[in-house]
């Protein structure tokens, strides 16, 4: 009896050992596919995208970073800016990458220079309070200000 009862004790160890083992590599795992698809978007182009800044229309072409870049500019310098066109570029992008069981948020944020940018696929900043979330963060320099640009992925 006692053989039985330390034999189901050190099954029931060895199964909550590999759980938490599994649910750290799951968690590894999905740090670094948020990492990856960063990654991957940044390097993506877009264009020609048509947007305005006070009351000119101009056109863009370019890197998803360069686009972010541009809609902050054109955010500090005209409040009323048309930039959808870029907004939805990058929408794009990273819908195409993000995989469906998953939600995701683009946050860029340069101090300085006007309020955070938060694009995502339904329009809201990232995850519920107390989500479980996924960041990956990278460097953002507009006009010699450093920001950074942070993609969030939950379930």
């Amino acid at each position: 009896m006692i053989i039985l009862a330390a034999t189901g004790a050190l099954f029931w160890w060895a199964s909550a050992m590999t759980a938490g083992t599994t649910d750290d590599l799951a968690t590894r795992d999905l740090g670094r596919l948020a990492a990856d698809i960063q990654s991957s978007a940044l390097e993506c182009d877009v264009g020609p995208v048509d947007y305005s800044v006070l009351g000119e229309n101009l056109t863009f072409s370019g890197s998803v970073h360069d686009c972010l870049r541009t809609i902050l500019l054109a955010r500090a310098e005209d409040v009323s800016c048309d930039v959808d066109g870029l907004v939805d570029a990058v929408l794009g992008i990273y819908g195409l990458l993000v995989e469906k069981t998953y939600y995701y948020c683009l946050r860029a944020e340069v101090k300085g220079l006007g309020p955070d940018l938060y694009i995502s696929e339904n329009g809201t900043e990232p995850g519920n309070p107390g989500a479980v979330r996924w960041t990956s963060a990278v460097p953002l320099i507009v006009n010699g200000m450093e920001g950074e640009l942070t993609l969030y992925l939950w379930r």
